[in-house]
């Protein structure tokens, strides 16, 4: 059973169709279906239900695939420990973030100290995210909301106010404060479904006693505010990202509900932390609360 028929299982399996595997993998159909049939020899069991063109998992290949995974992820970490073995200077981290207004300049200061580190980012909706920390796919996340998951642990780093944020032209521009139950005719401007902070903020507004009418839904935060700043609608804006913003929006507290979120570093129990990773995690963790 050697690496590339498991490779080549792996990419027939999720692609579902031999010639795009191959080309996908710069290899030959034949050399693909060789690997293939070698492996569920050495198995012993089909792994594939083949119609046509058609190639999918049976319950054989579901099953192996699953321990295959692992197994990849594994070896993927690894790879990563050995390559890390060199020292803090070249090493590599991957992190999960949600604070773009913020972000930038944190990694800019640390990058200062330390500038043959690479660092790679992600950002994407929740489940996503939580899905990548399991898979050892990311050294840590910097979340905004509350994870539970037995595999993970989280440190809580500040807790943040949220504000409503409006324009400059808006009607409720020249107020201190508002009511979410005043807000039932806005038009807003949010994040997209299955981010935490939008489901945060929606479940504020349902206590109050409606839904918020999204006008506009998107995942640049920035992009964010500049729409409010033009008018075409208001936003929950939480207050580290108010320091770090450019526009001239304005935050109003709200009066009958105290909304905020928890500002978290979040990572796998028995994930290898490299040396560069475990001062990047540090660097966060005193950089996200002398900045707040």
């Amino acid at each position: 059973m050697n690496y590339y028929a498991l490779k080549y299982f792996k990419a027939v399996a999720e692609i579902g169709n031999m010639t795009s595997a191959a080309e996908e993998l710069n290899v030959s159909q034949p050399a693909i279906s060789r690997a293939i049939k070698q492996l569920e020899e050495d198995l012993g069991v089909d792994l594939f239900i083949r119609q046509g063109r058609s190639i999918h998992l049976n319950h054989y290949g579901e099953t192996f695939l699953t321990y295959l995974d692992h197994s990849f992820s594994a070896l993927s970490e690894g790879k990563r420990v050995v390559r890390e073995i060199s020292g803090l200077e070249h090493g590599e981290i991957i992190i999960g973030v949600t604070l773009p207004h913020v972000f930038p300049n944190l990694l800019s200061d640390f990058l200062h100290d330390y500038p043959k580190v690479r660092v790679k980012q992600y950002e994407a909706a929740s489940g996503l995210m939580l899905e990548k920390l399991l898979k050892d796919q990311l050294d840590f996340w910097i979340a905004t909301h509350e994870i539970n998951h037995d595999q993970v642990e989280t440190l809580p780093i500040i807790s943040e106010e949220i504000f409503v944020t409006v324009s400059r032209k808006h009607p409720l521009a020249q107020a201190k404060q508002v009511f979410l139950s005043d807000l039932k005719a806005e038009k807003f401007v949010g994040s997209s479904q299955g981010y935490s902070f939008r489901e945060l903020t929606d479940g504020f507004c349902q206590q109050a006693g409606f839904t918020p009418d999204y006008q506009i839904e998107l995942e640049d935060a920035a992009a964010i505010h500049k729409l409010v700043e033009a008018g075409y609608g208001i936003s929950f804006t939480p207050k580290i990202s108010l320091l770090s913003s450019q526009e001239k929006i304005i935050p109003l507290r709200v009066a009958d509900y105290s909304i905020q979120r928890t500002i978290s570093l979040v990572y796998k129990k028995d994930h290898y932390f490299s040396q560069a990773a475990k001062v990047l995690f540090d660097f966060s963790r005193d950089y996200l609360r002398d900045f707040a």
